[in-house]
């Protein structure tokens, strides 16, 4: 038995919103508990929340420019 285009869409983007929004409230109680590396699960729940929402998808971008950024000038200050 199929599923409609449409059902399995939806299945998917349940799936996709429940890993992506696990691993980023994970990712949230990281930062405070030191048991879990917070930033390691954020970015990966962004980046599976951005395929499905623009306001992952802006959010991961400016994390993204913000630690190539910091990466940079943490570069330049080494030399």
């Amino acid at each position: 038995m199929m599923q409609e285009p449409s059902q399995r869409h939806l299945v998917v983007r349940i799936v996709v919103t429940a890993v992506g929004g696990l691993l980023l409230i994970v990712g949230i109680l990281g930062l405070f508990l030191p048991l879990v590396p917070g930033l390691l699960l954020i970015l990966p729940g962004l980046a599976i929340l951005a395929g499905e929402f623009v306001w992952a998808r802006r959010l991961l971008d400016g994390t993204r420019a913000r630690l190539n950024a910091g990466l940079s000038k943490a570069r330049r200050s080494d030399k």
